[in-house]
């Protein structure tokens, strides 16, 4: 099965305005330890299988986060918008043997280090796979 988590970071990578922004960093589930700013954090929030009348399908549905890290407010939240325009009206995207399709899933959220030292903007989004 392919990991909604890695499939998101896939997609951000291939994105260049993305990329101009935070180079390749774009990780899975957490930051490495010291990593500089601005950078991209993708974490699996929940996920379930589709069932049809009788089975399950196909088709893997899964909440996922996106956390656009900056230094300060304005550059989390250029980020922030940056991503969503990346991931915007993605349906049926190939991704390997898999098909993809990404929904954001309500507003986003934001937050900020006690000290002001890092800025983060917080987006979720809908990651429909199906291999």
């Amino acid at each position: 099965m392919t990991s909604p988590v890695l499939v998101m970071v896939a997609l951000l990578k291939a994105s260049v305005p993305v990329t101009a922004i935070v180079a390749d960093r774009i990780e899975p589930e957490q930051a490495k330890k010291g990593a500089p700013l601005p950078r991209i954090v993708v974490r699996q929030v929940s996920g379930r299988t589709v069932y049809g009348l009788a089975r399950s399908t196909d088709l893997r549905d899964t909440r996922v986060s996106v956390l656009a890290a900056a230094s300060t407010f304005t550059a989390a939240d250029r980020l922030a918008e940056v991503v969503r325009k990346a991931l915007k009206d993605i349906a049926g995207a190939e991704i390997g043997q898999a098909r993809v399709t990404v929904r954001q899933d309500g507003d986003d959220a934001g937050s900020a280090e006690p000290d002001n030292s890092a800025f983060t903007r917080i987006t979720v989004y809908r990651v429909i796979i199906s291999e």
